[in-house]
């Protein structure tokens, strides 16, 4: 019935049904003009007003032999044919392409309609981007807020002037992210708009930048007053009844940009020169020097490396514990040693702060532990020392935060069979500046198990005797600052010394004296009854224990 329809109907004008009753309801209703249906017989005569749009034709099939009856067929239909059938055909195909010529010619005005409607928008869309491009070129040159250069002026200018030198300045404020939660980003605004107008004050003649935010570019062709700039701004920024009311200072850092460096690296100096002044309580600015530079490049090279060279490059050496009183080594200490390919010999004050910083500084712990326990038995087994000898190794604050901690420590004793009895760990005092009950918690489970724990660099920053009297700890190791006080002349930190030793033997507690360089110390602290010591007096920490 769709395809006989689509022979006498326009495409717009037909409604095709999956459902006749639907068809024929909507008939009844009206809302139909007409139906085509095969099958005229349903429908009522009398109501309806029913057309033959088209008769099917009907094929016969004959075998090749009946010919006699098949040349009385043909003759039977020729017989019966009417001229006025075959004109009435001829009638429907001309109808038939008059229509299939009207939904053509629909469609193709259509077409072009819409080709028309859509090239008139591209034109309108066309012009309206290029209106809003130049706008936005002009407003893009100034800060809107401070009416300072824009980012989109900076980096064309870096872009354009890499090969002239001169000085780069990156200034960044100081409690602005507070002024703004606190007061509300109208405050802020306010601030801002200070702030550039006092840096318009000091560079007058240089090219100032808003890049985003509190952050300022600054870029000034003179050397020569460079400290004295940063001088005055520092100065401006400090009688400024606005800045002061809202306790806003800066951190600034500045690099002497020669020609061969390019303009992005000249202010990526800088702003390593800023991040170092901010971290600084007393320092307003800061410059990049060669010097700073080169340190800043070797701490990114040790972020790069260290990761994959904890498994191959990190190690232990041990240094010797003596009892002071007969001189007998009782126990060591794992040191972690770190050499690389490229950079060598790398010391723990430096990389240590930077696997914390990374959240990495538990695998080097656990990778020494394990070194170290599996010394100590293979010392206790090989009969090189007694039973009793005990290997201590550091574990950082970060580490001894972890979940995971006890049970690592734990698995790796009953991995090489050893008892707690044998192994000491060693923290610091800053360990329970933070959830401090957590870490109570995991020293108790070590020391369930035999393990001793001793605080380490006791007197070197954060001392607080009270914490010795609630911690479970059972030994307590002196700073070695504290035994460089002592020579032939100095009394006072003798008795420093004597003082703290007496008062911590009183509650129980074995002291450790590290950093014994010469004889006098180590007369002195067996003399005050001192329990242990190591340092260099004794020997170098050893890749091999050997001689105990």
């Amino acid at each position: 019935e769709e395809s006989v329809a689509k022979d006498h109907f326009l495409k717009s004008d037909i409604k095709a049904y999956l459902n006749r009753d639907k068809m024929l309801s909507d008939l009844k209703n009206n809302k139909l003009t007409a139906v085509l249906s095969l099958n005229s017989d349903i429908y009522d005569k009398n109501r309806y007003n029913i057309k033959i749009l088209e008769n099917v034709p009907i094929n016969l099939a004959l075998n090749k032999d009946r010919e006699i009856l098949k040349n009385i067929l043909n003759k039977a239909i020729l017989e019966m044919v009417d001229l006025k059938d075959i004109l009435k055909v001829s009638e429907l195909n001309k109808k038939r392409e008059i229509l299939h010529q009207q939904e053509r010619h629909k469609e193709l005005v259509a077409i072009v309609i819409l080709s028309c409607v859509a090239l008139m928008l591209l034109v309108a869309y066309q012009t309206f981007k290029v209106l809003i491009h130049k706008r936005k070129n002009k407003e893009l040159l100034k800060d809107e807020l401070t009416g300072l250069y824009s980012r989109r002026v900076y980096n064309e200018f870096c872009k354009n002037n890499s090969d002239i030198s001169g000085c780069t300045f990156l200034m960044d404020l100081n409690n602005f992210k507070l002024l703004n939660d606190t007061y509300g980003h109208d405050y802020g605004d306010k601030v801002l708009v200070e702030a550039g107008k006092l840096l318009k004050e000091v560079f007058a003649n240089d090219y100032i930048f808003r890049i985003s935010g509190d952050e300022f570019y600054i870029f000034s062709c003179y050397t020569t007053d460079v400290k004295l700039k940063v001088e005055k701004l520092e100065s401006l920024f400090k009688n400024s009844n606005l800045m002061k009311k809202y306790n806003i200072s800066f951190s600034l850092g500045y690099y002497l940009k020669k020609e061969k460096n390019s303009m992005e690296y000249a202010f990526k100096y800088a702003d390593l020169a800023m991040y170092s002044a901010k971290k600084s309580e007393e320092k307003w600015s800061q410059e990049a020097t060669y010097e700073f530079i080169k340190t800043k490049k070797r701490k990114k090279i040790i972020e790069n490396l260290i990761n994959k060279s904890i498994n191959t490059e990190f190690y232990p050496v041990f240094q010797k514990k003596y009892e002071l009183r007969n001189g007998e080594v009782i126990g060591a200490e794992a040191l972690t040693r770190w050499n690389n390919n490229l950079l060598g010999e790398i010391y723990p004050s430096e990389f240590i702060p930077i696997a914390e910083n990374l959240g990495i500084i538990y695998k080097v712990d656990y990778k020494i532990a394990e070194k170290a326990i599996k010394k100590t038995k293979q010392l206790i087994e090989d009969g090189i020392v007694d039973k009793d000898f005990r290997m201590s190794f550091n574990m950082s604050v970060e580490t001894l935060k972890r979940k995971e901690v006890v049970e690592v420590i734990l698995n790796l004793l009953k991995k090489y069979s050893l008892s707690g009895k044998n192994l000491e760990i060693e923290i610091t005092e800053s360990t329970f500046l933070k959830d401090a009950e957590d870490v109570i918690t995991k020293l108790n489970k070590f020391r369930e198990k035999g393990i001793y724990l001793s605080i380490d660099d006791f007197t070197a920053g954060y001392s607080t005797v009270g914490l010795l009297t609630t911690l479970p700890i059972d030994v307590v190791k002196f700073d070695k600052s504290l035994i460089s006080s002592i020579n032939g002349e100095s009394e006072k930190g003798k008795n420093v010394y004597l003082g703290l030793t007496n008062m911590i033997k009183s509650l129980k507690l074995k002291v450790v004296a590290e950093g014994i360089e010469e004889k006098v110390q180590f007369e002195f602290l067996k003399d005050i009854g001192v329990s242990y010591g190591q340092g260099y007096y004794f020997g170098r920490p050893q890749k091999e224990l050997k001689n105990i």
